[in-house]
């Protein structure tokens, strides 16, 4: 009995006997619990994970696109035994929706599965609630529409320069996408940023959508047929030219002896730089001074070199020109010279005496006599053409004779002559 005794003390100090005995006991516990104590109890499991898939197979059998999940996780409650529900964690569970069943656009009711984890059998298990029972899930068709392309310069240009209308290339936008996103896109816009802009502006640019209304739109799941658009901005230079009129020296008047007014006196052009940097006017006309007496009024268009643009749309001057500090007088010239004749042909000049009007200071022209007009015809034309002929004003020159600054006009009318030949006499 003793020693029986203090084998049994022996025993209890022996602590790999005690831990031995502990694991015993506990699995004794767990063998109660699991078997005798392993009721039916019922969980509730949220934040389940929802995978949906079939998207490609949507669009490509039915051309539908998924444009909005409501629901990105489920609550299921689950009803079982304890050992069962207790393998049951929502890190292990996931829902599982096929996109590729769905018939309809709009708000789409997609029912759901739940896949278990491989220590779980669904047969071990009933689910006794879900929330939501089913996931809605926004579906749309896919179509395609053709969008405007604007330009637009976010800046300014520089002091003298005007920027033009924004080229864009392509103009239009192919965008392919839910038919209710593309139902609210307006027009597509790409702007570059500059500031003092003196020279044509090419960039390549990312398009941003917009409404209606001018919103910036979101461009998420729509692919283009274009990512770029070239945009252009010419620019070009701003002048404000005067108009003028040249006069030529001729009847004794020169540029000292004239007045000049000219309605408008400037007008607003625009070109390339290259061309007005170095044009400082405008010309309307040169005038030959010989054909004016005292004040004549007269309209000229204004013309543009190439190149140009008239901002103004005013497309003709009104000119007055006024002759200032000399007179005129009458005279009857008779004295006739002839130039380019032929030798073997005779002019003669038929018109007895021309009434020539002579111009210059009072002084001068009191010392003018008739015999000091010479009037010299141009037959260089006619010289070999028997017969009568008119020349006109372009065809003679009248001189005056003497130390003077004497001029003629050109207001004389023509003159005849006769043309005969030598030989024939």
């Amino acid at each position: 009995m003793t020693k029986l005794r203090n084998f049994g003390r022996r025993l209890l100090a022996n602590r790999g006997f005690l831990m031995v005995c502990s694991v015993l006991f506990a699995f004794a516990i767990w063998l109660y619990v699991a078997n005798v104590e392993n009721k039916d109890i019922e969980q509730q499991i949220p934040n389940i994970a929802v995978n949906y898939i079939g998207e490609d197979a949507l669009l490509s059998s039915k051309n539908y696109i998924v444009t909005g999940k409501e629901s990105p996780t489920v609550t299921i409650t689950f009803y079982g035994k304890r050992n069962v529900i207790n393998r049951l964690l929502s890190a292990d569970l996931t829902a599982t929706v096929d996109l590729s069943m769905i018939n309809a656009k709009g708000a789409v009711n997609c029912a759901y599965t739940i896949n278990y984890p491989s220590n779980v059998r669904p047969d071990e298990i009933i689910e006794a609630r879900r929330f939501p029972t089913n996931v809605i899930v926004r579906v749309d068709e896919v179509v395609t529409k053709e969008i405007p392309v604007r330009g637009n310069l976010e800046g300014n240009v520089a002091v003298g320069y005007i920027a033009e209308k924004p080229i864009v290339t392509p103009a239009v936008l192919n965008i392919r996408g839910p038919k209710a996103q593309l139902d609210a896109i307006n027009f597509a816009l790409v702007t570059a940023a500059r500031e003092d802009l003196s020279e044509n502006l090419a960039a390549v640019v990312t398009p941003v959508l917009y409404d209606e209304s001018g919103n910036v739109l979101s461009s998420d799941g729509l692919t283009f047929d274009y990512n770029t658009i070239d945009l252009e901005i010419p620019v070009s230079m701003l002048r404000e030219l005067p108009l003028v009129v040249v006069p030529v020296p001729g009847g004794g008047a020169t540029e000292a002896n004239v007045s000049i007014e000219i309605e408008p006196a400037t007008i607003q052009v625009k070109g390339s730089a290259s061309i007005l940097s170095g044009l400082n006017s405008l010309t309307l006309k040169s005038i030959d001074l010989a054909k004016y007496i005292g004040k004549t009024e007269e309209t000229f268009p204004i013309t543009l070199p190439d190149g140009l643009e008239n901002m103004t749309g005013i497309t003709e001057a009104r000119v007055t020109t006024t002759i200032i500090g000399l007179v005129t007088r009458t005279r009857s010239a008779y004295r006739f010279e002839v130039e380019g004749a032929d030798p073997a042909y005779r002019v003669i000049i038929t018109t007895p005496m021309l009434t020539v009007t002579i111009r210059g200071t009072a002084e001068e022209l009191d010392d003018i006599a008739d015999k000091d007009i010479i009037i010299t015809a141009d037959v260089s034309e006619i010289a070999k053409t028997p017969g009568n002929h008119v020349l006109t004003p372009d065809d003679v020159t009248v001189t005056v004779e003497g130390e003077n600054t004497v001029g003629v006009l050109k207001t004389f009318r023509n003159i005849t002559v006769n043309v005969e030949s030598v030989r024939e006499r």
